[in-house]
């Protein structure tokens, strides 16, 4: 049994909850690896504002609501075919449709009230808590 497992224990005992609030992570990545997770995060930030935008433009324009699977089908055959986006080819596209589910979440907790209105997403708010280390 770890440290933590005996003290998530001894405060359960206590009649009192542990709750892991997140990890601290630090991969050591080669230079190549490093300029694909920068691309990739910087896909996934362009791809989530995309979706925002459109989003709120066709409800704005047609009080209509873009459903995920909508935008994911234009993504992948429209976005990604066009000559100003046709570098989101280079990324793995599991990583695009996650960034989408997740602004997608955003505003189904935003309609629950859980949460406020979704915001556009940038690499200087919203970085990830994982750090590099270039060999």
């Amino acid at each position: 049994m770890s440290k933590y497992q005996n003290k998530i224990k001894k405060l359960n005992n206590e009649g009192k909850d542990l709750k892991i609030r997140g990890l601290k992570l630090k991969a050591v990545v080669t230079e190549k690896q490093f300029v694909q997770i920068s691309k990739t995060c910087g896909c996934a930030f362009l791809v989530a504002n995309i979706y925002k935008d459109w989003k709120d433009r066709y409800y704005y324009n047609y009080k209509y609501s873009l459903s995920m699977g909508e935008f994911k089908y234009y993504l992948t055959n429209i976005i990604k075919n066009s000559d100003e986006y046709s570098f989101l080819k280079e990324v793995d596209k599991f990583a695009l449709e996650s960034a989408i589910e997740a602004m997608d979440n955003a505003y189904n907790r935003f309609f629950k009230k859980e949460s406020g209105y979704p915001k556009f997403k940038n690499s200087k708010t919203d970085g990830s808590p994982m750090t590099y280390t270039v060999k």
